[in-house]
């Protein structure tokens, strides 16, 4: 066990948790059974809801090849035109163009050099790369986000907690985000044309004294009708 780790442990093996442990657990979970096996961990779960964290997943549809980056195997006919460079990981060297990279390297957990969708089609690959498994002819499986959203969901959250942003057009649709066999409740809220949502925005014809008081009005009804009751997960419904 790490130091690091050690002054962050409690005594209990259900709380040891670490960067590098949660994110190979996930890749093993994605890899194998859409990723449920591995967040479903009770431990490992609760433990990041408890910290409030979040996954950010970038999306790096026709970015720079990996001869450009973090694989350019130089001097070899199937390396790039550029050389590589020592990171601050002893053995694991970089395309030449990212030495702010290579000297953070450190910071990170995994590179995966050897994965092969052994499918030629931009679209199916992308799909195999968000669900972790190709779909069958009656069954249909959650993509990374749908996964997470359904591990740290909370009943009463208030906001959207799938969300994919595309801001330009290329590789919009390629992944085809869909939560699968987990229903709509988890599938994520596009903003594909822009960055907000249809109907949030204050009517033209309303003027900001008249919303902000039809708002007090709604938070007082609310008040009201939650006075005294309970919700069935056994807390206040949210007003």
């Amino acid at each position: 066990m790490s130091a690091q780790l050690s002054r962050n442990f409690c005594g209990s093996p259900d709380h040891v948790l670490n960067r590098r442990q949660f994110l190979g657990a996930t890749a093993v979970g994605v890899a194998g059974l859409g990723g449920l096996s591995a967040l479903s961990r009770s431990a490992l779960a609760e433990e990041l809801k408890r910290k409030d964290r979040r996954v950010i997943l970038l999306w790096l549809a026709g970015g720079a090849s990996q001869l450009e980056t973090f694989d350019p195997k130089p001097g070899r006919p199937t390396g790039g035109p550029f050389f590589d460079i020592q990171t601050s990981v002893p053995g694991v060297r970089l395309c030449e163009l990212m030495p702010k990279m290579a000297e953070r390297l450190g910071k990170y957990t995994a590179i995966i050099r050897s994965l092969n969708t052994k499918d030629g089609d931009h679209g199916g690959a992308s799909q195999t790369m968000m669900r972790g498994r190709r779909d069958e002819p009656n069954l249909r499986y959650p993509d990374l986000g749908a996964i997470v959203a359904k591990e740290f969901s909370r009943p009463a959250a208030g906001v959207p907690e799938n969300v994919a942003i595309y801001s330009a057009t290329e590789g919009r649709n390629f992944s085809r985000l869909s939560p699968g066999f987990l229903g709509a409740r988890y599938a994520p809220v596009e903003l594909s044309e822009k960055i907000g949502l249809d109907n949030v925005e204050r009517p033209n014809g309303l003027s900001a004294e008249d919303h902000q008081a039809r708002a007090h009005l709604r938070e007082f009804l609310s008040s009201r009708f939650t006075r005294g009751r309970e919700s069935s997960a056994g807390g206040r419904p949210a007003g």
